[in-house]
């Protein structure tokens, strides 16, 4: 009952209009962001993610001035005279934490679409207007907000891990973004309003062409590496390619395997032995591509080690529960060897309007 009232309280606090200094917006963004990971992870009912999610609507409606365009130049320009900061070596801070965490929101938003969520944290940031809001610029932001915020106290080590790790976590973000179009062009194909699928076709061949050197990385990096970056680059190849599989099984239902399907599910597996002979634990991150090679692979050898994969994550989070039972609906269903395929897109809206 205390989490209930705590929750009331704090949405209260956010919905009503008053000056809120930099300070409190970091400390609300991380609050709010822990609340929303925490039911997304442990939650047992996608509405209670959406209120939450709702909450962040309503704090920036009521808050417009949270987010603009910042400077990031204002970091070399010394404070005035008589500030407080006036010291020497001391530089102005320009954080872009909120910007970090309303950029986690917006995965997890684009995450739980299909198991329920019936509004769309995503299409009101795009619909808004501000540039401040809109994705990409979040994650340029994100990319920055470790040096900007510690300035010359950031270790150099983070900073090269930082540079070393831009590109893959572009490939990510990218892989989130389409993932958000794909869902959103199938819900709205009725009303004839969304992305053809042609169009998002044609980005996700940009995109490909664009991380060509992340994709060949990906394909002939060896199993176990110390490096994170190896790691993100698989995590975001992998997310890439189940991008790929989820856009044919959604917006062209018709169509049989082309070759870069074929590429990306056996992209999918490679990936996914490798990172369990790795560390079975990075196959946390792996869940959706898990699931996306799984109903696509004709090889009962491969489909029984990413099923039992994807079995043993169910306890680990809310959304791998959710990836599973779909995995084991479908398989009920279609039989690949005999080239049945379910129809993805019938059965996950189905699922998301009996939510």
């Amino acid at each position: 009952m205390a989490w209930f009232l705590a929750v009331k309280e704090f949405r209260q606090l956010l919905e009503t209009p008053r000056q809120v200094s930099l300070d409190e917006v970091e400390t609300v963004f991380a609050t709010v962001f822990l609340m929303i990971a925490w039911e997304w992870q442990f939650g047992h009912s996608v509405r209670h993610l959406q209120l939450h999610l709702q909450g962040v609507r309503s704090l920036l409606e009521t808050h417009p001035q949270l987010f603009r365009i910042k400077d990031v130049n204002d970091m070399f320009l010394s404070p005035g005279p008589g500030s407080p900061s006036d010291e020497p070596g001391t530089v102005a801070k320009v954080s872009f934490i909120p910007e970090q965490f309303l950029l986690w929101i917006l995965y997890i938003d684009s995450s739980c679409q299909p198991m329920g969520l019936t509004e769309s944290l995503n299409d009101y940031v795009a619909k808004s207007g501000n540039p401040a809001l809109q994705p990409d610029h979040l994650h340029r932001c994100a990319r920055l907000w470790g040096r900007c915020f510690w300035g010359e106290q950031y270790p150099d080590e983070e900073v090269l891990d930082d540079i070393e790790n831009y590109r893959a976590l572009e490939l990510l973000h990218d892989g989130f973004c389409l993932r958000h179009r794909t869902w959103k062009a199938l819900v709205d194909s009725a009303a004839g309003t969304a992305d053809s699928a042609d169009v998002i076709f044609r980005e996700i061949l940009t995109i490909r062409e664009k991380f060509s050197d992340l994709f060949i990385t990906a394909r002939f990096s060896a199993g176990v590496s110390a490096r994170r970056t190896v790691n993100t680059v698989y995590m975001a190849v992998s997310t890439f390619y189940a991008q790929v599989i989820l856009h044919r099984r959604l917006l062209r239902v018709d169509a049989f395997p082309a070759a870069i399907h074929q590429q990306a599910t056996a992209g999918i597996i490679d990936i996914a032995q490798k990172q369990f002979l790795s560390d079975p634990n990075l196959l946390r991150r792996l869940h959706w591509p898990l699931l996306m090679a799984l109903i696509e692979i004709n090889d009962p050898t491969q489909q029984a080690w990413l099923r039992q994969r994807l079995w043993e994550l169910r306890e680990f989070h809310s959304e791998y529960v959710w990836v599973h039972d779909v995995a084991e609906q479908i398989l009920a269903q279609q039989d690949v060897s005999q080239g049945r395929y379910v129809n993805l897109a019938e059965l996950l809206l189905q699922r998301f309007h009996a939510q």
